[in-house]
């Protein structure tokens, strides 16, 4: 099955101004249902967190616990792939939310940057 590619260093910008810069990320296998696990590190501005989550063909969704303190401490993240080139590359974007919060509150907007995302 074909998912995209988000494995090694990319980064994206929230609406809210931090820069999260995704590192060392590992991308699984495509199960037959078409979706990998990623795993890897992320860092902002004062922060550093483990990242694990699912990617698709389509869409993203993972979870950075910020300063590793342990489950619901961090973010959620969920994106959308958007076709950018003639090759198929694209760009995500996406929303996040606080898990600290439960959401409420505390979301913002984010986009990919300086990276496309290929099928593989």
């Amino acid at each position: 099955m074909v998912v995209r590619d988000v494995s090694g260093t990319w980064s994206f910008q929230q609406d809210n101004g931090f820069i999260v810069k995704m590192r060392d990320i590992e991308q699984g296998q495509a199960s037959e249902q078409g979706v990998a696990t990623l795993k890897g590190d992320a860092t902002t501005t004062g922060l550093d967190g483990a990242v694990t989550g699912f990617v698709d063909s389509q869409s993203i969704t993972f979870t950075i616990d910020w300063d590793r303190s342990g489950p619901g401490q961090g973010g959620r993240y969920r994106g959308n792939f958007s076709v950018v080139a003639l090759d198929g590359s694209s760009v995500l974007s996406g929303s996040t939310f606080d898990l600290d919060h439960g959401g409420k509150g505390s979301t913002a907007t984010w986009q990919s940057f300086g990276h496309t995302f290929q099928t593989v």
